[in-house]
Formats: structure tokens, sequence, C-alpha cells
């Protein structure tokens, strides 16, 4: 049976009085240049880690470890 795997880039924690200034247009810079941690996530729960990088226009995503 197929699950959706959920990518979590990063984590990023605002102050409660930041919260009204956030909305769907808000943007959060990102150095393409650098290769980011993320979780793997299945129905909410950390299934894996991994490392996601760009090569060549591209973004990749190497798996470095499975809980399952």
């Amino acid at each position: 049976m197929p699950l959706p795997v959920v990518i979590r880039i990063f984590h990023k924690e605002i102050p409660i009085s930041d919260i009204d200034r956030i909305g769907e247009t808000t943007e959060i810079l990102v150095s393409e240049n650098e290769k980011k941690d993320v979780d793997l996530l299945v129905n909410g729960e950390i299934i894996g880690k991994g490392i996601l990088f760009k090569d060549s226009g591209n973004f990749k995503l190497k798996i470095t470890e499975i809980y399952i």
C-alpha cells in the first residue's frame, strides 16, 4: 500500500508576536548551494533522515537513515 512521504527541510522557531506578520506570501531565504539535512515523515512520524542538495540544476535526496 503506497504511503505519502513528507520531506521536512527545516524547522524554524518564530516568536508568537511575529505570527500575525506571516501569511501566504511570506518568503524564507534558503541558500541553494548548501546541503540540507532533512527528516522523512509518514503520518507525522519520522521514519528516516537524508540530505537534500542541488546537482546540475536538479534537487536530489540522498537517504542516509531509515528507521523501519
